[in-house]
């Protein structure tokens, strides 16, 4: 009797090891620039805080199925993510699995994407305009970056050849860049820029013959002959000629010398993800309440000065 309770004590002190354990693995993508691991403190203002679509892997990091997945799930998230977020929650974390079950997560790996619409009614609320769909295609690097490029949605307009000079010469209240191209088809890197700068700058493209070219050189002098060029119209008339390597970070950040992004490398959203991946911010609204105390010292300082 005694050598059988005693091998039921070690029995169970071997389940209750391995069960930690299991509950104990480090997530996925803690580590992982381009993936962004969520939480339930976290996983509205990134979703549904974004105009860009997103893909969601739902996973538990002692499942076969997701670890099979993950290196799938990284190199798309490396390859597509300036044109779609990637994310992940780990639903075998305490802190998530109510999240989970409220998601109606039953199986592991999850994937789900949400797609937002091209424009926001403002008398809906923002999380109920996405539309949300269980991702059902083949779970590869490669079926998964075509899909979410093809959610990208386009603000990109075209500029008739016939409108050339009321485009220079008519104000719209904010910058607008111009593209010059000899491709009928907008990239994708130049509608994800168009999202990154939505609301704070229209981004334009005009498809180009040798007959145009003299008259766009009438407001842009330094137009050289070749595509694609890009152009900066501000709100004085002023043009500006972006001479730089046609990537999107370099891109991002010339068009950042003329407006605010409202999303990524360059923009105020971008520091609140790092701060929350690297662990100095819990939420969104941590950050935006630091950033808010910050802003009211520099202004009191500012203050300060300015009466001595």
């Amino acid at each position: 009797m005694w050598n059988l309770h005693l091998l039921y004590l070690i029995v169970l002190a071997v389940s209750v090891s391995a069960h930690r354990s299991r509950s104990n693995a480090p997530a996925f993508y803690s580590n992982n620039k381009y993936i962004m691991e969520l939480t339930s403190s976290t996983f509205h203002d990134y979703v549904y805080g974004s105009n860009y679509s997103t893909i969601v892997e739902f996973y538990a990091p002692w499942c076969g199925y997701c670890k099979q997945l993950k290196p799938e799930f990284e190199t798309a998230a490396k390859k597509a993510h300036d044109y779609a977020q990637f994310a992940a929650v780990n639903c075998d974390d305490e802190k998530n699995k109510q999240f989970c079950a409220s998601q109606n997560i039953n199986a592991f790996p999850t994937l789900i994407t949400y797609r937002p619409p091209k424009s926001f009614r403002e008398t809906v609320p923002r999380d109920q305009q996405y539309s949300v769909q269980p991702f059902e295609n083949e779970r590869k690097a490669n079926s998964i970056i075509n899909i979410m490029r093809g959610t990208l949605k386009s603000h990109v307009k075209k500029v008739p050849s016939t409108k050339i000079e009321s485009y220079f010469t008519t104000k719209t209240g904010k910058p607008r860049a111009l593209l010059l191209t000899d491709k009928a088809q907008v990239s994708a890197l130049y509608k994800s820029l168009a999202v990154d700068f939505l609301s704070v700058m229209d981004l334009n493209y005009i498809l180009v013959k040798d007959d145009l070219v003299d008259q766009i050189r009438k407001y842009a002098p330094d137009l050289a002959d070749d595509v694609p060029q890009l152009l900066v119209i501000q709100e004085d008339g002023t043009v500006t000629h972006y001479s730089g390597k046609f990537s999107k970070r370099a891109i991002s950040e010339f068009l950042s010398e003329f407006a605010v992004p409202v999303e990524g490398d360059f923009s105020d959203r971008k520091r609140a993800i790092d701060g929350i991946k690297n662990g100095k911010f819990k939420s969104f609204l941590q950050y935006k309440k630091k950033m808010a105390k910050k802003e009211e010292k520099q202004s009191r300082d500012k203050l300060g000065k300015d009466e001595l």
